[in-house]
């Protein structure tokens, strides 16, 4: 096994997991935290990462009715996210004419993040290897493409956003390679991903709920940063994450963690609120696409 954060074949056991696993335990609602697949440890640069298998094509048979039935408060979460982004890339354009402004959302989903960017007046678009979430997206008029692979011309896009996809991504050094080339110099990558170095993932051990069989690569700061770097990407800034949750979500989740929540009702006072979380426990990193940047295969 090959690190594929830099290369090296120092590769030593860091815990056990599911040997094989199906489309359904991809789920984005997934509730049982804590089980992964097989997982190894590069001793170079501490990256985490798991023994796979043909992911492309579970993704494409993915169903998931739970993340549609959450659509309103993922939308938030998105909404939230793109306003605080906006004003790295809003300097591409003059005044407030956000319509020349092209992004691309990586993993789209359902759409819910084009969805937010084409009302914020964005030229936006979205590519999802599912075809279940892609269909639905289509279904609601927007403009997604059923694909894992992004097919545009090159130096196309003004910003790209992966929000919570890498950490799903096989090998991702041959798509961030595909992401680069139809990047604009100079463009915009955004890009979250959990952070198992933090205080929390720390603190939660074996039990952090970002350990999930769909999760198959592991970043924090320092390993993130190297896979960007040698893709051709410079770091621009940190920012932090928020996720937006009903109350009865909230509940139903926590009670994974709290046996004294196991099984009761959500107070009807906080069930359909929208909350938003943070653990500190996700990263979000602005980086741009360097003027003068190598392939990242020919490092």
């Amino acid at each position: 096994m090959i690190c594929w954060v830099c290369g090296s074949n120092n590769m030593s056991f860091y815990r056990s997991g599911e040997a094989n696993i199906s489309a359904a335990d991809l789920q984005i609602t997934d509730s049982r935290y804590g089980q992964t697949l097989p997982m190894s440890k590069c001793t170079v640069c501490g990256f985490l990462q798991c023994d796979t298998q043909n992911l492309t094509e579970l993704y494409e048979q993915l169903e998931d009715v739970g993340y549609i039935e959450s659509s309103e408060q993922r939308k938030k979460q998105f909404d939230f996210l793109l306003k605080q982004t906006l004003p790295h890339i809003s300097g591409f354009v003059k005044g407030n004419d956000f319509s020349k402004l092209n992004v691309l959302d990586i993993g789209a989903g359902t759409g819910l993040f084009v969805k937010s960017a084409l009302e914020h007046g964005l030229t936006a678009q979205g590519v999802e290897p599912s075809t279940y979430l892609a269909n639905y997206a289509i279904s609601q008029g927007l403009p997604v493409v059923n694909s894992s692979i992004p097919d545009y011309p090159t130096n196309y896009f003004d910003a790209i956003y992966m929000i919570d996809v890498l950490e799903h991504i096989a090998d991702p050094s041959t798509l961030l390679g595909l992401y680069k080339k139809i990047l604009k110099p100079g463009g915009v990558f955004f890009v979250t991903t959990p952070d198992v170095s933090s205080a929390f993932a720390r603190f939660m051990g074996s039990r952090w709920w970002h350990y999930r069989l769909a999760h198959v690569g592991y970043y924090n700061k320092k390993t993130l940063n190297r896979i960007m770097t040698r893709a051709g990407f410079s770091l621009k800034r940190y920012m932090p994450v928020w996720w937006c949750f009903t109350g009865e979500y909230a509940f139903e989740r926590l009670g994974i963690y709290l046996p004294i929540l196991k099984g009761k009702r959500c107070p009807k006072i906080i069930a359909n609120l929208i909350i938003p979380i943070t653990f500190w426990d996700s990263i979000l990193a602005v980086y741009v696409k360097s003027k003068e940047s190598c392939d990242f295969q020919n490092q």
